[in-house]
């Protein structure tokens, strides 16, 4: 590679770096409570499972704001949009540090979900849109970040109140990276994408995209597929420490350390999917990762030894971390056309699980909490079978296509 090539080259990842960022701290705000759900709960007087909807709130305002981004772009440029946004974003952090009851919260959370949805567009066609050739490289980055930074959140807030120190304090590390991101965005001279090219989008027929009954159903049980595995996903992610806490007794401490073990596994497992993507077959490897994934999240839900629950920890992560990309690439090569259609569509079934998980474990939870947990393993269980129905569908119909 010449030497002015390597240093463009080089470059161009650099421009990204706020793009990247976005990820980081989306997934921060996202994840922070995660670990002291009960701490909060008891603060403002309410339960766990009622406080655990603040994730469903910012689910549904993140959808929202994605399905509204691209209007701001009439009238706006990226740049503006996005340092707007992280700058909407200050006061209502400010505001969830401050709440004293819950719908305070509710409210709170869907308004910053809200504004992280539309940061999440402007972030990802930014990306998409760089010079740089190598596009899975950069969203490999892009979600190596995003595990980064729901990692990192967990086990800032484990710590904070373990030392004794207020909960609230927290939420101003959210401030502390907005800040940051938004110097690079100033500071870093990247060259700023045609902001015309929202204008001059074709519009494409759907009817031109969804021609083919028998495609139409492979993609419906993909995209099935695919909420049903984000409502485990949900489940182990935004609940596993509060069921830990309150079912196995564990201390915050042990807790919040299994859980940065286990999301730790998860940003391992998003690295090392693009070593494997490509050599095994999407459909197979999506089979063994659901099936590692069902055994291990079983063996840490209902064995009780710390160390038995620490090594298939780690399992789960890995098997988690690489479902759902495998299921959404596979899932967006079913139709030659309307690839920014099907992104929207698929993006869709990403929300509803997330919105769909919270309201099922705070119900269920009334009730039993293994009950409550478990419902990562029965959706994924039910995951696998939909997967196995699409994976026979899609051979019967290349078989009938070579006859």
């Amino acid at each position: 590679m010449p030497a002015v090539n390597k240093k463009e080259y080089i470059l161009g990842y650099l421009y990204e770096t706020p793009n990247f960022l976005a990820g980081f701290v989306l997934a921060f705000v996202y994840l922070l409570p995660s670990t002291i759900l009960v701490d909060i709960s008891r603060t403002i007087g309410t339960t766990p499972q009622d406080l655990s909807l603040i994730f469903a709130f910012y689910t549904i305002g993140g959808m929202l704001g994605q399905l509204t981004s691209v209007l701001y772009n009439i009238k706006l440029k990226k740049f503006i949009i996005i340092i707007g946004s992280y700058l909407a974003l200050i006061p209502f952090v400010v505001a969830v540090s401050l709440s004293r009851t819950l719908i305070q919260l509710y409210v709170f959370y869907f308004i910053i979900g809200y504004i992280a949805g539309v940061i999440w567009v402007q972030a990802n066609e930014n990306i998409l849109e760089s010079k740089v050739a190598n596009k899975d490289r950069m969203v490999t980055i892009y979600l190596a970040l995003s595990a980064a930074g729901a990692v990192v959140a967990p086990a800032i807030a484990t710590s904070f109140v373990v030392n004794g120190i207020n909960w609230r304090y927290t939420f101003y590390f959210i401030i502390l990276l907005v800040l940051i991101i938004i110097a690079l965005y100033i500071f870093i001279p990247g060259k700023r994408k045609d902001e015309r090219l929202h204008k001059q989008r074709m519009e494409l027929d759907l009817k031109k995209i969804f021609f083919d009954r028998q495609l139409n159903r492979l993609f419906v049980i993909t995209f099935l597929t695919m909420v049903i595995f984000v409502i485990a996903e949900t489940v182990a992610t935004t609940w596993f420490p509060t069921f830990l806490r309150l079912e196995r007794m564990f201390d915050l401490k042990d807790a919040g350390l299994i859980y940065t073990v286990f999301m730790l596994s998860n940003m391992t497992g998003r690295i090392g999917l693009s070593f494997f993507a490509g050599k095994v077959k999407s459909s197979r490897l999506i089979f063994i990762l659901l099936f590692i994934t069902i055994i291990s999240t079983t063996v840490v839900i209902f064995f009780t030894q710390k160390a038995v629950i620490f090594i298939f920890i780690v399992l789960a992560g890995i098997g988690y971390s690489g479902i759902f990309p495998l299921l959404f690439s596979t899932a967006g090569t079913i139709y030659r056309k309307g690839r920014g259609i099907l992104v929207t569509v698929l993006t869709i079934s990403d929300f509803l699980g997330l919105s769909i998980a919270p309201y099922l474990t705070r119900y269920i939870s009334r009730f039993s909490m293994m009950w409550s947990i478990s419902l990562a393993v029965i959706f994924l269980g039910l995951a696998l079978m939909l997967h196995i129905s699409g994976a026979i569908y899609k051979n019967r119909l290349r078989t009938g296509e070579a006859s």
